[in-house]
C-alpha cells in the first residue's frame, strides 16, 4: 500500500511539470533575418529537413493576432539538411514574433522556450 502511495505522489508530479515543460524546438530552426520596414514584417527562417508548414505568430505589444504568417518554402541545402523558407505580410504596429513550424509528427518553435522574437521601430 505504501508503495501505492508513493507510486501516485511521483506520477501527479509528472503530470504536472508536463504541463509547464517549454516549447520544444530544434537547433537548425531559426529566423535567420527579419526586418521591419514601416508595418511589413519580412525575414529568412531555416527549418531542419521535412519541415511540412512554417508560420509566423505576431503581437502589437501583448495583444496576439489571429491569423498567422504562412511562410514560403525556397530553396534546400541537402549536405546541412536544412530548408530555406521566406515570409513578407503587413504587420501595423507589430512588436514581436515567433515561429511555429511542423516536423517529424511535432510542433517545434523558434527561438524556444517561451522567449519571441523582439522588433525595433
Amino acid at each position: 500500500m505504501k508503495f501505492l502511495s508513493l507510486y501516485t505522489a511521483a506520477l501527479s508530479m509528472a503530470l504536472v511539470n508536463a504541463s509547464i515543460l517549454p516549447r520544444q524546438t530544434d537547433a537548425k530552426f531559426k529566423a535567420t533575418s527579419f526586418k521591419l520596414d514601416g508595418d511589413t514584417l519580412h525575414g529568412e527562417i531555416d527549418t531542419p529537413e521535412g519541415s511540412e508548414k512554417v508560420e509566423i505568430f505576431w503581437a502589437k505589444g501583448d495583444s496576439w493576432q489571429q491569423a498567422p504568417i504562412i511562410a514560403r518554402r525556397g530553396w534546400f541545402n541537402k549536405f546541412q539538411h536544412i530548408s530555406y523558407w521566406s515570409f513578407s505580410a503587413e504587420t501595423p504596429g507589430a512588436t514581436q514574433f515567433y515561429v511555429k513550424a511542423s516536423y517529424a509528427g511535432r510542433d517545434i518553435y523558434a527561438p524556444g522556450n517561451f522567449v519571441n522574437y523582439q522588433l525595433a521601430h
